[in-house]
């Protein structure tokens, strides 16, 4: 019995010392991975620790080193894989700038280089990509790259490849010239998609509400096994971009749903909708540890009566959710012989927004609605949360009494005040609309800095009024 202990604490000394020849870890017989994102030309959020997470083999040592332009090394970092072969490994990330950085990995066996890397700004563009807000212009330069999904493959390039994409291109260039830093920007764009293809399969079979919604619109599905990467199905683009993105630093998520929602009765679901956008804005908050902004664009299309319910579902979101901004769009247009899209103040908006609100800590961008109305006789003093631009005639007013006939009034704005008068006597309103019209680009209620009021409707208690 003795002799056979022996011979078991020999043998199992002899295949030790035959794994770990020295304390450096296990040698590995394969190679490593690492998270994709990581590759060529990517962009690194400056100024955060980044995580690289990967696979080896259990007891593998495996090494990260950061070069930069003088190949100087600035960062270094080690780690040994867990039972399971998972690694992760934690570097500082530089300040912002257009210098281009080298990454090492080894596991004293293999190595991996990746080449180019820069510092600077991340920027999640989700929802869809191919729209009227699209134009010609060459945004390609070495201080923005995008991260793409194509043919089943993830790449860090300087442009996009599909050219209806431009409009992210020119949010990008102008973006990083505005910052004075490099952006990356994923692009996690469909060019047309349903708000459930970014919402997690398992957040999407928790809500009674979201799933009666969703079979509503025949897209509910309980079995995960038919997600199609990038593609328009449940969970497809969640699978594909934001789970993924797992310990991945982002500086903001920026959501351009569009109108793929409409159909001719959405007024039943409209509702149901925003409900689902609650829903999938506090998943992604979630997700990145509550500390992104997301802006959510709006839709400005008009001319057609569920535009109005759209754009209505689309910003009460913002209003639930505690890191998301609106971003009203629908007066930038151009009258040219026809009503058309005014690309550069489009995308003006956008740039502005964002850059006021994340990067110089202000809101002078930020979309507002009302937050409350005193009633007086025939008096209404809707009160906003910022001081509102001067105007001598008011557009996109509606007010009706309970019958829904017109009732015609004079305007007054004092400061974050729009007083109301009514002209008739012995009336009272019961319907309060403000940007529920066909011809909503003519609006023009705005705030100090030239933002458009969130579109509203209120509905008054007429027999407390008459007391």
């Amino acid at each position: 019995m003795r002799k056979i202990l022996f011979l078991l604490i020999i043998l199992n000394a002899l295949v030790l010392t035959a794994c770990v020849p020295t304390n450096d870890g296990v040698i590995p017989t394969h190679d490593f991975s690492i998270n994709e994102y990581y590759q060529d030309n990517c962009i690194i959020l400056h100024n955060e620790n980044f995580i690289i997470n990967g696979e080896s083999e259990p007891g593998v040592l495996l090494t990260a080193e950061l070069f930069n332009e003088l190949d100087k090394k600035v960062e270094h970092t080690s780690c040994i894989a867990d039972i399971d072969g998972k690694f992760t490994l934690t570097l500082s990330a530089p300040s912002a700038s257009y210098q281009s950085y080298r990454l090492v990995i080894n596991d004293s066996v293999n190595e991996k280089e990746i080449k180019n890397i820069k510092f600077g700004e991340i920027w999640i563009f989700a929802g869809e990509g191919v729209n009227e807000y699209n134009s010609d212009y060459d945004s390609e330069c070495d201080s923005v790259s995008f991260y793409t999904f194509n043919e089943g493959k993830y790449s860090w390039k300087n442009n996009i490849d599909d050219l209806n994409n431009n409009y992210i291109e020119y949010f990008a260039k102008q973006l990083s010239e505005k910052i004075e830093k490099p952006v990356g920007i994923i692009d996690a764009t469909l060019s047309e998609g349903h708000a459930d293809a970014w919402l997690s399969f398992e957040v999407a079979n928790k809500y009674l509400r979201v799933q009666n919604y969703l079979k509503e619109i025949n897209r509910y599905s309980d079995d995960d096994k038919n997600i199609i990467l990038k593609s328009d199905n449940l969970s497809s683009m969640y699978n594909t971009f934001i789970e993924p993105l797992k310990n991945i630093n982002v500086r903001g998520f920026i959501w351009n749903q569009g109108n793929s929602e409409i159909t001719e009765d959405f007024d039943k679901v409209a509702q149901d909708y925003s409900y689902l956008l609650m829903i999938l804005f506090s998943e992604l908050e979630a997700f990145f540890n509550n500390d992104i902004m997301i802006f959510s664009i709006q839709e400005n299309s008009f001319g057609n009566r569920n535009f109005d319910l759209l754009r209505t579902a689309q910003s009460i979101p913002t209003f639930q959710v505690k890191n998301v901004n609106l971003i009203p769009t629908y007066d930038c247009y151009e009258i040219d012989e026809e009503i058309k899209l005014d690309y550069d103040s489009f995308n003006k908006r956008i740039i502005n927004t964002i850059t006021n609100d994340v990067y110089q800590s202000k809101n002078d961008y930020t979309a507002i609605s009302y937050n409350n109305i005193v009633v007086n006789a025939n008096t209404y003093e809707i009160i906003f949360e910022k001081q509102l631009l001067e105007i001598e005639e008011l557009n996109g007013l509606l007010i009706c009494d309970e019958f829904h006939n017109p009732l015609t009034y004079e305007f007054d704005i004092d400061d974050n005040k729009l007083i109301i008068s009514l002209l008739e006597e012995d009336v009272q309103a019961k319907y309060i609309y403000f940007g529920y019209n066909n011809n909503i680009y003519e609006n023009n209620l705005k705030t100090a800095t030239g933002i458009p009021i969130i579109p509203f409707f209120i509905e008054l208690d007429v027999e407390s009024a008459r007391k």
